[in-house]
């Protein structure tokens, strides 16, 4: 979904949203194909909901209307190219760096 989004010390007017069913979830901004935070679903309505960071942070995010998604849409951001994204994000593994 695309949606405004707040956290401590931080807001984006436009934002990606992904949500899985397990209650997961990541926020993509313009310009970057990794999740800018991750969080875990806490309160969830249809057009907005709460989350929270694996360090306590509080994420608030609204739904943004058609027009939002019209200005996504010139930056030919689809929701599967940043799925995709998220999904390459979460299948590495961080340890294998280290090694």
């Amino acid at each position: 979904m695309i949606a405004s989004v707040k956290g401590p010390g931080w807001k984006h007017a436009l934002s990606r949203i992904l949500l899985d069913d397990e209650g997961n979830g990541a926020i993509f901004i313009v310009g970057s194909e990794d999740p800018f935070v991750e969080f875990v679903v806490t309160h969830l309505r249809t057009r907005e909901g709460t989350g929270e960071t694996a360090e306590g942070e509080v994420i608030n995010w609204r739904a943004r209307g058609s027009s939002c998604q019209y200005k996504y849409a010139k930056c030919r951001l689809t929701t599967a190219t940043i799925q995709g994204w998220w999904e390459t994000y979460l299948a590495d593994d961080p340890l294998e760096d280290l090694i």
